[in-house]
């Protein structure tokens, strides 16, 4: 799910960054000097202010490049290209010769491998197979659930705020319908229960969303549609602005939690199912996306621009996971806990890939990580998905950078079908 993206894009020379706490007024602040002093040619200035909020944001791979950009704008060659190296080994593709405030890095004597590894991070790699091909376009399909009981298949739409339902013939049906419910957005992540007979869809409003209650107030919630109708069972909004439910799983103790990425918060719908309540503050964060618990019920939540941490709900503490391969844990959008290891669905960053990190036996670092896929050409942004025996089945082509925020298609963008794809995760 792509929300407030501009914070970890690199490809922009100065990358953006996204505060939704006051509490971070601060670096906020930090990061605009830093700003300032670039756009007047400052480049001291702005390599200060850059590694002050690296100090305070180390994981946060967008400031890593500031940082790059301030150190080559002042001389630092050498410094620059450390930099850069780190990001090409973390995995994360920066495009370099399209940037001037790199034509220093020119004739560093690593510049041309530098490159190579840049350019190697776009080469397909990894298999994938396609399950299913639906010649609807336009539509982003963002969400997908298989209930395991029957092997029946829920799709969401983004674009429409609808979820299909693949028939017995692999035909599509429709089984919610954008105008079922005058609370319905944009339908993002799933998840069926069958102890309660309900399929869980979350609901928010981008810009991105055309169906029917677009002209209608920003609004989030969470649904629960009766497994077999379709039918609403289940709403609850979460009133104000200030929220985006993405994603939505039933955890290990049956109960049923949902995060939202504008207010950084995973909420937990009450045993009653009368209340969607709050259930860890993540207010460290800035924009959730995946989470999962562990098998003991460990909490680990993924954040575009943070990476993946490991929460501790009684202490209310969030401690970031790091790699001691120095993979970059950013942009992950699915995130799935299997076996102690966290598959994870990264399309944040350039490449999209879908990797498997493997955990250390007390669940605080990742000791390595496989890329089982990437950059894979009917890829169109991945984006969630569900372990089924053994496989990812994932929605393939969500197409959000085909869409701009106003509603509209981008100019030139070529609108993929819907496809559904699966991968081995061992």
């Amino acid at each position: 799910m792509r929300y407030l993206i501009i914070a970890i894009v690199f490809l922009l020379g100065l990358s953006g960054m996204v505060f939704s706490q006051p509490a971070q007024s601060g670096l906020r602040d930090i990061y605009i000097r830093g700003l300032t002093a670039y756009n007047e040619a400052d480049y001291e200035g702005f390599l200060a202010a850059m590694q002050e909020v690296a100090v305070l944001r180390p994981a946060q791979w967008s400031v890593r490049y500031n940082v790059a950009a301030g150190l080559a704008l002042t001389g630092d060659a050498e410094g620059a290209m450390e930099q850069l190296e780190a990001m090409g080994a973390g995995g994360l593709y920066v495009n370099i010769p399209a940037e001037s405030d790199f034509d220093s890095l020119h004739d560093h004597p690593r510049y041309d491998a530098l490159l190579a590894t840049m350019d190697g991070l776009l080469v397909p790699s990894g298999e994938s197979a396609l399950v299913h091909e639906f010649d609807i376009v336009g539509l982003m399909p963002e969400g997908l659930a298989v209930d395991e009981a029957t092997g029946t298949m829920f799709i969401s739409s983004i674009r429409e705020g609808r979820v299909w339902r693949v028939g017995e013939d692999g035909g599509l049906e429709d089984f919610v319908l954008p105008d079922a419910h005058e609370g319905i957005g944009g339908l993002f992540g799933m998840a069926v229960d069958n102890e309660r007979g309900i399929l869980w869809v979350t609901s928010s409003t981008p810009g991105q969303y055309i169906g029917p209650h677009r002209e209608a107030s920003p609004l989030s919630a969470l649904f629960g549609f009766d497994l077999a109708t379709g039918a609403v069972r289940h709403y609850f909004p979460l009133e104000g602005e200030r929220h985006f439910l993405g994603e939505v799983l039933i955890g290990p103790d049956g109960g049923i939690y949902a995060s939202d990425s504008l207010d950084p918060v995973i909420y937990r719908v009450s045993d009653d199912l009368s209340a969607l309540e709050p259930y860890f503050v993540a207010d460290q964060y800035t924009n959730l996306q995946g989470f999962d618990f562990a098998s003991d019920g460990r909490l680990y939540i993924a954040d575009y621009v943070h990476g993946i941490g490991l929460a501790d709900v009684t202490t209310g503490t969030l401690a970031p996971l790091v790699s001691e391969e120095g993979w970059s844990l950013i942009g992950v959008d699915g995130m799935f806990y299997v076996d102690g290891a966290l598959v994870v669905i990264r399309n944040g960053v350039w490449p999209h890939a879908i990797m498997r990190h493997e955990l250390a036996d007390d669940g605080t670092t990742i000791v390595s990580t496989r890329v089982l896929a990437s950059q894979h050409p009917l890829w169109d942004e991945p984006t969630l998905g569900q372990i089924v025996d053994g496989q990812l089945i994932y929605s393939a082509t969500s197409g959000w950078p085909s869409f701009l925020d106003d509603g509209t298609v981008a100019e030139g963008a070529e609108l993929a079908p819907i496809r559904i794809m699966s991968i081995a995760i061992d």
